[in-house]
């Protein structure tokens, strides 16, 4: 792709990979409600990683779409969440984790990068998907999503002409 991109254009690509990752995570919460076999279990906790993942990359381009960009389009994060949440509360000079969801987020994290949510191995042996709690990294990033939200409307009544 040739050419650089207006604010505006960053900003319609912000929309879509948000919009990506809220979808994620409520596809996770739909799918909650039914998850009555351990391998949807599974893939309740992979989807809300998944989200989780978009939505923190999300905020990140927000904060600096010029910095961010190359470093989320070159994996220098992969599929970390711990990494990409460590990122975030530097860029945005945020608290660290309390400690109980720092645990979980570590806990999902490790399952997540490397894919043991979604591919079988010997986890689904030795693990019950339940033993990975996910409640309060979903409810902080649900907090962050209302925050998106509440960004992107701003931005779309400064929205300027195309």
């Amino acid at each position: 792709m040739a050419g650089k991109l207006t604010d505006y254009g960053k900003g319609l690509i912000i929309r879509a990979m948000y919009q990506k990752g809220e979808a994620f995570l409520l596809s996770a919460i739909l799918l909650k409600d039914h998850a009555n076999s351990e391998a949807n279990q599974y893939v309740v906790r992979h989807l809300i990683c998944q989200g989780t993942e978009i939505i923190l990359k999300t905020v990140l381009l927000v904060i600096d779409y010029d910095k961010y960009k190359p470093v989320i389009a070159y994996q220098k994060f992969g599929h970390n969440i711990n990494a990409i949440a460590d990122e975030l509360i530097k860029a945005a000079s945020l608290k660290p984790l309390r400690p109980a969801i720092e645990k979980e987020l570590n806990e999902l994290s490790h399952f997540y990068a490397q894919h043991l949510l979604r591919y079988g191995g010997l986890q689904d042996i030795f693990y019950q998907p339940d033993i990975l709690s996910y409640t309060l990294v979903l409810r902080r990033v649900r907090a962050c999503t209302r925050l998106m939200r509440i960004l992107g409307r701003k931005a779309q009544a400064t929205k300027p002409d195309p």
